[in-house]
This record gives C-alpha cells, sequence and structure tokens, in this order.
C-alpha cells in the first residue's frame, strides 16, 4: 500500500504501523504500543517521506499480506529526471555476526542472497566503523535496472528478535563491571577453597588425636595450661589432652574398662553410634558413660513402694491402737510410730523370692532410700536413736472407722473450749426450761388445790346454815383430805405452802384460832356468799401429768368425818 507524506500517523492500525515501519527497517519492540509506533514512525518514516515527495520520487510501499514468507519487500523508485536532493542518512543498524541470515554481503550466504535479490548487510570498516547497508532504490519502468540493486527482505520474527536485542544493548551497557580482573577473582576461590579443606583435614586429625589420646586413669585430672599463644594453641589442636574419666567409671590405658559399681552399666552416647558423625567429633562430645542400672532401678521402686506401704500400716495400726509401739522410740512428733530398720529390712526380705541373693537385695536395698531420701522426703523419715536407725511413715494406712473414729476425737480435742461453752450453755437453757414447766406445774396445781379448798369451804358453809355443823374446817384437816394421795409428808408440804397463801389471800376466807374437839386449832371459815343451790358436778380431775394428787378430791364433805 502507497503512503502519504501528509498522512496522519494516529488513524492508521498498529497492524498498518508496523508494517510501514518494518517496511522502512525501522526496530520496534514486538510488545511497543501504538503511542511508541506513532513516534517512530515520525521520527524515522515521516522524514524520509517527505525527502522523497520534495525530490519527486514515489516510495510504494507493497502489501505483502497475502505472500507465504510473509516479508516486506520495500521498493524505492527515483526519477531520473528530478534532480537529487540530499538524503537523510541511512540508519545504521548492527546485526550479529554469529547468526547466518546477517552475515555481510562478502560472505558466501549474502552473496548468495545477493545473487536473489536480497540488499547487502551492512559491513565494519578496517578503522573500525560501519558501514551502512545499501539501500537500492526500485528502477522505474524508464530507467534500467542497475546491476547491485537489491531488495532486502527481513520476517516479522528476525524483525522482533532484531528489535529485542536493540533494547537489550542500552541496558546491558548500563551495567557497572567490576574492575577486578577475572585471574584475580580465580586466584581468591582457589585459595579459599584449599584453606576449607585444610580446616577440614586438621578438624579430622584433631579427632583422631583425641581418640588416640583416650580417657584419663581413673583418679587423675588433666593438667591444662592456659592457651593464651598460638603455640599453645596449635599444641592443643594436634595434641590434645586426654579426656577425664566420667563418673562411676573406671579408666585404664586410655580405655573406659568398666563401670566402679554393679548399679551403673556403660552405656555410648548415640553420636558414636553414628559411623561418619562418631569420626567427625572428638571423643569430649563422644564419650562413653557409666549409668545406673534400669534393671536394679525398677526393682529398687517397686521395694521402695513396699517399704512405704509397711510403714503406712505400721502407722496405722499403732494409732488405731490394734499394735503396741516399740520401745524405746525416738523423741520425735513421730517417733511413737517408727521402727527398726532392722525389722523392716527383715520383714521385707521374707516376702522376695529366694532368687535374689542377700548382696543383690543390701544394694537394692541401698538404692531405695537412697531414692526416698532424695526424692521422696515427704512421705519417709530416717530416724537415729541410739545408735538405731528408725524409718517411719509420715502418712497411715488405717481401716474407714478407725479414720471416723480418729476424725472425731481429733475434731473434739481441737474444739474441746468451744464444746464446753456450748454444753454450758446447752444445760442453762435446759435447766430454765425444766425450771419453767416446773413453775407452770406448780401453777395449775396451786389453782386446783385451791378451787378444791374453796369448793369444800363453801360446802361446809352451806351444811352449817342447814344443820348444826361448824362452819370452820380446821387447816392441817383439810390438808390431809385435799393431798390424801401423797404420803411424803415433804412433799406434800412443798405442794401445800402456795395453796395456803392464795386461800389466806383470798377475801372470803377467814383464817383464825378455833377449839375443835376440846383443841385449838387453826382453821378455815366460808364468809362470803352461798350459791342458792350448792353444786353437786364433781370437783375438776388433776393435771394429768400429777398422779400424786389424781385421787386427792374426797367423796363426801368433811364435815361428816
Amino acid at each position: 500500500m502507497d503512503v502519504d507524506a501528509q498522512v496522519n500517523a494516529a488513524s492508521l492500525r498498529v497492524v498498518d504501523l508496523r508494517r510501514i515501519l518494518q517496511a522502512h527497517q525501522v526496530p520496534v519492540p514486538s510488545t511497543a504500543r501504538k503511542a511508541a509506533l506513532i513516534d517512530a514512525f515520525e521520527k524515522h518514516v515521516r522524514p524520509a517521506l517527505l525527502g522523497a515527495a520534495t525530490s519527486g520520487t514515489a516510495l510504494p510501499v507493497k502489501d505483502e499480506r497475502h505472500q507465504g514468507d510473509d516479508a516486506l519487500d520495500v521498493k524505492l523508485t527515483s526519477n531520473a529526471s528530478v534532480p537529487a536532493t540530499p538524503q537523510p542518512p541511512p540508519m545504521d543498524i548492527r546485526f550479529s555476526d554469529d547468526n547466518p541470515f546477517q552475515k555481510d554481503s562478502v560472505s558466501p550466504p549474502s552473496a548468495k542472497r545477493a545473487s536473489k535479490g536480497t540488499p547487502p548487510m551492512a559491513t565494519r570498516t578496517s578503522k573500525g566503523g560501519t558501514t551502512p547497508p545499501h539501500v537500492p532504490s526500485t528502477p522505474s519502468p524508464s530507467l534500467p535496472k542497475t546491476p547491485g540493486s537489491h531488495v532486502r527482505r527481513r520476517t516479522p520474527q528476525q524483525a522482533r528478535q532484531l528489535a529485542m536485542r536493540s533494547e537489550r544493548e542500552p541496558a546491558m551497557a548500563a551495567i557497572p563491571v567490576k574492575d577486578t580482573p577475572a585471574p584475580t577473582r580465580t586466584l581468591r576461590w582457589t585459595v579459599l577453597r584449599w584453606v576449607l579443606w585444610a580446616g577440614v583435614l586438621l578438624w579430622f586429625w584433631h579427632c583422631w588425636q583425641t581418640r588416640q589420646a583416650g580417657y584419663c586413669t581413673s583418679g587423675t585430672v588433666p593438667i591444662h595450661e592456659p592457651h593464651r599463644m598460638p603455640r599453645d594453641l596449635w599444641k592443643a589442636i594436634v595434641s590434645p589432652a586426654c579426656v577425664p574419666c566420667p563418673e562411676h567409671s573406671v579408666c585404664h590405658d586410655g580405655r573406659l574398662t568398666g563401670c566402679a559399681s554393679t548399679d551403673y552399666v556403660k552405656a555410648e552416647p548415640w553420636q558414636a553410634r553414628v559411623p561418619f558423625l562418631a569420626q567427625a567429633l572428638p571423643l569430649s562430645l563422644r564419650s562413653a558413660r557409666c549409668v545406673p542400672d534400669t534393671f536394679k532401678l525398677v526393682l529398687a521402686s517397686e521395694l521402695a513402694d513396699a517399704l512405704i506401704g509397711y510403714l503406712a500400716h505400721w502407722h496405722g495400726q499403732v494409732r488405731c491402737q490394734r499394735a503396741d509401739a516399740f520401745p524405746q522410740t525416738p523423741h520425735h512428733a513421730l517417733g511413737l510410730y517408727a521402727v527398726p530398720e532392722a525389722r523392716v529390712k527383715e520383714a521385707l526380705l521374707s516376702r522376695i523370692t529366694a532368687s535374689m541373693d542377700t548382696p543383690t537385695f543390701e544394694a537394692i536395698w541401698a538404692l531405695a532410700l537412697e531414692g526416698l531420701q532424695t526424692h521422696a522426703p515427704d512421705e519417709m523419715l530416717v530416724l537415729t536413736h541410739k545408735s538405731t536407725r528408725y524409718l517411719v511413715a509420715t502418712h497411715a494406712s488405717m481401716p474407714l472407722r478407725c479414720r471416723l473414729q480418729l476424725f472425731v476425737r481429733e475434731w473434739a480435742w481441737r474444739n474441746r473450749l468451744r464444746g464446753v461453752g456450748a454444753f454450758t450453755v446447752l444445760l442453762a437453757l435446759w435447766l430454765a426450761y425444766q425450771r419453767r414447766q416446773r413453775r407452770r406445774k406448780q401453777e395449775r396445781q396451786v389453782a386446783f388445790y385451791a378451787r378444791e379448798v374453796f369448793q369444800r369451804l363453801q360446802t361446809q358453809a352451806a351444811q352449817a346454815e342447814r344443820d348444826s355443823t361448824p362452819r370452820e374446817i380446821p387447816v392441817l384437816h383439810l390438808r390431809d383430805t385435799v393431798l390424801e394421795s401423797e404420803a411424803r409428808p415433804a412433799v406434800r408440804q412443798r405442794l401445800w405452802a402456795p395453796v395456803a397463801r392464795v386461800v389466806q389471800q383470798n377475801a372470803n376466807v377467814r383464817s383464825r384460832q378455833a377449839q375443835w374437839h376440846g383443841e385449838w386449832q387453826h382453821v378455815w371459815e366460808w364468809m362470803g356468799t352461798l350459791p342458792s343451790t350448792p353444786s353437786r358436778d364433781p370437783a375438776p380431775s388433776p393435771p394429768a401429768h400429777d398422779a400424786a394428787t389424781s385421787h386427792a378430791r374426797p367423796s363426801t364433805p368433811a364435815a361428816s368425818t
């Protein structure tokens, strides 16, 4: 398609802009936007179009959209009749010599392309410069085709690669290059590698020397001089001292021969069991040691439990008064419940099967006592009295009934003052209640007996008006008649005293001395009014709880006696 010099680049499509730029050999990135394509068009293509228009040369652009190789063929035609005008310098496009499709025109591939009509590539001059490629013009029909004029063809993929390469070159040029020459850096890495290898070998040598030195003999301690100078440090590395013999171990000739006691066994750390790690560590970091025998520890733990159970049971038996304490016990708060150590050992040894010998039991017994004193001091105490060791448990094992009894007893003893005070208060309240009840009972009895006396006096006064019977009644006779069921004189006197006070305080009764059957006696006489008809209703019965006076009321008046 033909491109006008006055065309508006913004009105063209992106595809058309790319084809025009490729036809004019303007490299553009494949990711360039339309704005970048317009700028490239205004910068490179439009000046060429304006120059061709001024000189009268047509720059037709052939649209090879439908060709098989999708190449752009740019043909430049010149008008021989129009005088030539100065053209803008062509772009200096540098191509790589490694690509066979971008070789110089002198090379055979370029010559082959030249024979087919491909324009030659840019060549380098002897001075290091670059000669721009020759852009031949397409001959017009009126002019013959000049030899050496070629048409340069480039595929879109090659154009994109050229554009990307042109973008990477400024970026690579901006990266600063170190001034250190390559041989110096290589020498440094070589020296560093040799130093590291030397350090690794020196470390393995030191580990091997520690294994050769071995363990120090039992009872000796290696003398380490202060490493203040590099010479001493080097000596410590290449000739290390022996490793101190571990605790509870026996060492001889640099070897750990065994453990000091049968209670311990030899154990290797996990570092010594790894093949490569065992040689890469010094002997001090993977030294063997003597650890307590696990089987004996289990037996000692079981024996400790049995010992605590035995002592707790004995403690409970003594507290529940089911067993007597041992004589000459230590003076301690729990000394009464202590048991001699020989007695406990004998009792526990009888429970063990015959498969365990006495030395083994002694060793297990020592481990059990040591473990209890170290790890469980709150469960068992060891007391000494007259060179005899006693063992006592701090808690007791007792039945539920005994535990309840002891709890109540201890609670009562702790709260004895409060208990005595509470009992005193309750006793005082009970006595006050009983006294009040007796007073109420006495008031009811006094009211009953006083009413009985009044009725007898009224009956005697009414009978005296009908006949010549005396009106008065002796007090003693009246008392014995009313309190006939009570035989005890003291009780009779206690019951009659309040009745006599009530009767004498009544205004209807006169108390005086009169002669009765020839004897002077204290008599009572009814002076009040009498009812029109004497009451024949029986007198009310005494209170139910008073059995002493239930038959005190006589069936006939006292005068009839």
